[in-house]
């Protein structure tokens, strides 16, 4: 770890029981966040607010690359937010793992240049996740060679028979596999409107400060389930509380054909 180095710790959960530390160099930290903020041309207080506003942007990161992570080994993983630093005098030198550590290196490139990142892992956590010890990538060029030719190991694969039976499978009636998922809980919200800021237009904002939404006036507001647009509706009051009454419910047929 050297100074000035902005991290990331990221806590994983469910099948991959660890952490990671995320390194950025403190100078592409604040190229990004001036590209965010719209204050290219502009100097940037790096305080606790563009910390956590970095935050955000890496913990976009590390939802994409949990959840490629989980479909590559069918497995459960989850995060949580990232815990933002940077490294001081006293940090520096210091290793984020208390033995061996997995690192891996790549750069992103954007619009205006490259920025390196750097991921360090426990190896332990990593070699566990994949129920085998990982191969030094320097070992691949000692390789024994046969006549010029590189030995490789090869192994038989086994593939499972299928018979004429399973095609009763793809024949199964539709409503009664529904069946099975009418008690699943989902998440039902409404959304009166939209709108978008900027980072530097929301740090801006107090108490009084007005946001306009996309909406007009008396339009219906949307029903979503669990990010899916099911219905609109109008709001009322019921017993002081806040209600919808259904005016329009979108085509379930379709939504079902879609997903």
């Amino acid at each position: 770890m050297r100074e000035n180095i902005v991290t990331a710790k990221t806590q994983y959960q469910g099948a991959f029981n660890t952490h990671s530390m995320t390194c950025f160099e403190h100078e592409d930290v604040e190229t990004l966040l001036k590209i965010l903020m719209g204050q290219q041309d502009e100097p940037l207080i790096f305080d606790d607010f563009g910390l956590s506003a970095f935050g955000e942007i890496v913990s976009s990161f590390q939802s994409g690359f949990t959840q490629s992570l989980s479909g590559l080994l069918s497995k459960n993983i989850h995060f949580e937010r990232p815990e933002t630093h940077i490294i001081t005098v006293k940090d520096a030198g210091l290793s984020p793992f208390p033995a061996k550590v997995f690192t891996v290196t790549f750069i992103v490139e954007y619009k205006s240049g490259q920025m390196p990142i750097v991921i360090h892992f426990d190896y332990n956590a990593i070699t566990s996740l994949l129920d085998q010890p990982l191969n030094n990538t320097k070992s691949i060029n000692n390789t024994p060679k046969m006549n010029g030719i590189e030995e490789v190991q090869v192994k038989e694969l086994r593939v499972p028979k299928f018979t004429p039976n399973n095609d009763t499978i793809q024949n199964a009636d539709p409503q009664k596999n529904l069946n099975l998922i009418m008690n699943v809980p989902l998440n039902v919200s409404v959304e009166i409107g939209k709108t978008k800021h900027r980072i530097k237009d929301v740090m801006n904002f107090a108490a009084g400060y007005i946001l306009e939404l996309d909406k007009p006036l008396g339009a219906p507001v949307d029903i979503v389930v669990n990010g899916q647009l099911i219905a609109r509706g109008d709001v009322v009051v019921i017993d002081e509380n806040f209600a919808i009454r259904v005016t329009e419910v979108i085509n379930t047929q379709v939504t079902l054909s879609n997903d």
